[in-house]
């Protein structure tokens, strides 16, 4: 694999980063060669591949994660979104992350917003400083990007509580995924989502099988009930 890496075809080390990608173990002799090709190489393919490979080794190498953070800078757009998908699975070990995700709540197009949500979440309550964008991305006119903002503030949990008023405004939502995951976000934050538990049964007694479910253990969570 590691003369995959270093062949002059850049087809051929994006295929050896994506083999060690997919194999989800990166050995120590190809460490350094993925990461030259993520900060260095000329293709984005490249880089891309090289990212996704090195978050399969991030969680034991600093050097790893420091360049998958350090990706989220690259002038490529798939290459930044794959930064973002690695920074996922790290979780807390990725927090020095956590401004430039916070940065693209706010200035990210929609898929730049939607991965960085994506790499919130896996901080869980860590994530807490930005539950106020959440709450605003809750409005977006995207529902993929209201369903996202909902299940990244369910992560939070508790903390989230601020984010109630706008996920009880997302319970009338016009896409039913939507709603669905706005449910799921106040049984998550739980006794701090209080306020919902009119709205919900307002759901229950509407009769919409396809939220009963979930509008149930809302309530259940929310009142604190096993």
């Amino acid at each position: 694999m590691k003369k995959r890496l270093g062949a002059k075809s850049a087809e051929t080390r994006a295929e050896g980063a994506r083999k060690i990608a997919h194999r989800g173990a990166v050995d120590a002799s190809v460490l350094e060669d993925l990461i030259d090709i993520a900060r260095n190489d000329q293709s984005e393919t490249a880089r891309a591949e090289a990212i996704v490979a090195l978050g399969e080794a991030a969680k034991e190498s600093a050097p790893a994660r420091e360049t998958v953070v350090a990706a989220l800078d690259d002038p490529n757009q798939i290459v930044r979104d794959r930064a973002r998908q690695a920074i996922g699975k790290m979780g807390g070990q990725a927090a020095a992350a956590m401004p430039r995700l916070l940065d693209s709540l706010n200035r990210g197009n929609d898929q730049e917003q939607w991965w960085s949500m994506t790499a919130l979440g896996a901080f869980g309550a860590d994530s807490a400083a930005a539950v106020g964008q959440l709450a605003r991305l809750l409005a977006s006119p995207n529902p993929r990007l209201r369903r996202r903002a909902a299940w990244c503030l369910g992560k939070i949990g508790p903390a989230a509580g601020e984010a109630v008023p706008r996920l009880i405004a997302n319970l009338r939502d016009t896409d039913p995924s939507a709603q669905y995951q706005a449910l799921w976000a106040l049984g998550e934050i739980g006794p701090a989502a209080r306020e919902a538990v009119p709205e919900i049964e307002r759901l229950l007694d509407a009769g919409l099988s396809s939220l009963s479910g979930e509008a149930k253990a809302a309530l259940k969570k929310i009142r604190g009930q096993p």
